[in-house]
């Protein structure tokens, strides 16, 4: 039998595939991966042509596996997870070798107090070199599972999911609703948050969680009957113009951090809390013995409940 098409299977293939035999869902897999619809379609349509296998059929609107498909799924699953964890292992021996500690943090994070725990730490382990990374929520929390970080902190997005994985809540990150101060709805003084979602929604498409799963989070809040749409906003600047021009009210998080591109526009908009959308946030590490995650997952506890950085912490994640 011929098998040189093994040669031009990719793991992301074999990962969006056992995603997709596991929720017969395109659509949860897509949340589940961070990835668009059409992309996960795209993957399984790919690894089935290079395959020449039928993996899934669908019948009214029912994905169901074939017969090949529920064979690969069965054998695969093990298979894929101990690739990973062979490479989650060797990124850990490297990371001995080079006697290195990886961090990674999300754009919420304030810098100072990363530093006053990076100082400490550098001090129990002064012949080690410390390397603090920022970068999206989702690339952070896929880096850690990857074996990249030793630890991460950032919103807990794969915690639930990820039995390797273990967070320690230290804050609660909160959501927004931003509207211009023209809004007829702000007659009224008891208004809230949710009920200006109504009409259009705007989001950042790079917000916590990937933009679908964070839409989905904002429908689940909408009255159906309001029959709000939800409008995908390239920057920041661009959603706070999109208000300003009555196209609708944003879902935001961190306002502290939207003083900038608000600057002499303050008395423009309105900020009303949403308190049905919190997130934990968490410093996240592997479960494997690390003592040296150990000890920054101690030094960072402390200087978070430290009172003078605890209003620190509670500016970055709750806008206050």
């Amino acid at each position: 039998m011929n098998t040189n098409y093994i040669s031009f299977i990719t793991l992301d293939q074999i990962r969006t595939f056992l995603s997709v035999a596991t929720t017969l869902n395109m659509y949860k897999s897509a949340e589940a991966l961070f990835i668009t619809q059409s992309a996960v379609s795209k993957r399984i349509s790919g690894l089935e042509a290079t395959t020449g296998l039928i993996l899934f059929t669908k019948h009214k609107k029912v994905l169901r596996l074939t017969p090949a498909g529920q064979y690969l799924f069965e054998h695969l699953q093990a298979e894929y997870e101990s690739i990973c964890a062979h490479f989650s292992h060797a990124h850990l021996i490297q990371a001995y070798h080079r006697q290195m500690f990886t961090v990674g943090t999300d754009s919420f994070f304030p810098i100072g107090l990363m530093t006053q725990v990076t100082d400490r730490f550098q001090q129990e382990f002064p012949e080690m070199e410390i390397t603090v990374t920022q970068d999206t929520t989702e690339n952070v929390s896929e880096r850690l599972l990857r074996g990249e970080f030793d630890v991460v902190l950032a919103p807990v997005v794969h915690v639930d999911s990820s039995p390797e994985i273990e967070a320690t809540e230290f804050a609660r990150l909160k959501t927004f609703v931003l509207t211009s101060a023209d809004n007829p709805l702000l007659q009224r003084a008891d208004i809230t948050g949710r009920e200006l979602l109504s009409g259009s929604v705007i989001i950042r498409s790079v917000h916590y969680r990937g933009f679908s799963q964070f839409a989905g989070d904002v429908y689940r809040l909408i009255d159906v009957n309001r029959r709000a749409s939800i409008i995908e906003a390239g920057s920041v600047t661009d959603m706070i113009y999109a208000v300003l021009m009555n196209k609708g009210s944003a879902v935001t998080m961190n306002v502290s951090g939207l003083s900038a591109s608000l600057e002499g526009l303050w008395d423009r908009v309105r900020v009303l809390p949403l308190p049905a959308l919190t997130y934990e946030v968490g410093i996240c590490r592997r479960k494997e013995h690390d003592p040296r995650a150990e000890v920054f997952v101690r030094y960072f506890r402390e200087a978070v409940d430290a009172p003078e950085n605890r209003a620190l912490v509670d500016r970055a994640y709750g806008g206050e």
